[in-house]
């Protein structure tokens, strides 16, 4: 490599990065531009700036930016896990995107690093979304062997049990959790958001609820007065997901271990 072709991109990656790990993004961006439109870029470092433009344009929301970049960083990086996964996080979350195309991304990252508990749960929520349920959540119970108190892979984990009309699976493997880190706020949040999932679907089905097409209200949980009322849909029953005061999740947990 010339010093002179160091000499032209090398100021503009470092202040890419550096104003990326700051959160200005759009002067990153345009950094990145200069960047990759100097001749002769090392391969190396033209992944690594797509890779950092693909990244910024998803948590942005621009999703077709975000997979042309990534998907020029896996043409030059074709064996990086993160970059597939990338990518298919790129088509799951875009409201325009494809399930298939993402599931495929997935599978890619799965094939590269099979031992990535974040990989697999996402990969099973794709297949789950295309109807392969059996598969995508024999996906979903790999990712929690490998990350049985991971808070973000638990979470899709959950996702896909729900999507996949098996929420008390989803309760199980969060009940788990609360054994293996019964600190940890974030897994306390999770369960009892899915414990409040599942007890309404299960008062939903109840004949009596059915009967009195009235709310049904749970025990121990806050009622939002600002939600208004939805007879027979449970509306102004609301799950307090900020932090409560320890008696009142521990009077909860305590409900939940008898039901």
């Amino acid at each position: 490599m010339s010093r002179m072709l160091l000499f032209t991109y090398a100021p503009a990656w470092a202040a890419a990065r550096e104003l990326a790990a700051a959160g200005r993004r759009s002067e990153a961006l345009a950094k990145l531009a200069t960047v990759l439109s100097s001749t002769g870029l090392p391969d190396d470092v033209a992944a690594a700036a797509n890779r950092l433009a693909g990244e910024l344009h998803l948590t942005a929301g621009r999703f077709a930016n975000a997979r042309r970049h990534l998907l020029a960083a896996a043409k030059l990086d074709p064996q990086n896990a993160e970059l597939h996964h990338l990518i298919g996080v790129a088509f799951q979350d875009d409201p325009y995107g494809s399930d298939a195309r993402a599931a495929r991304r997935f599978k890619l990252a799965v094939e590269l690093a099979p031992d990535n508990a974040a990989f697999r749960a996402a990969f099973g929520l794709a297949l789950v979304r295309l109807n392969r349920v059996r598969a995508g959540l024999k996906h979903a119970d790999a990712a929690v062997a490998l990350a049985p108190s991971d808070v973000a892979v638990l979470s899709v984990v959950v996702q896909a049990f729900r999507e996949a009309d098996r929420p008390e699976r989803g309760l199980k493997v969060i009940s788990q959790a609360m054994f293996l880190a019964p600190s940890d706020a974030g897994v306390r949040q999770l369960w009892s958001r899915v414990r409040f999932d599942v007890t309404q679907a299960e008062q939903a089905k109840s004949p009596k609820a059915k009967w009195l097409g009235k709310p049904t209200f749970l025990p121990f949980l806050r009622v939002n007065p600002s939600t208004p009322a939805t007879p027979g849909e449970g509306g102004i029953v609301r799950h307090d997901l900020g932090v409560r005061p320890a008696p009142h999740f521990n009077r909860l947990r305590a409900y939940g271990d008898r039901a």
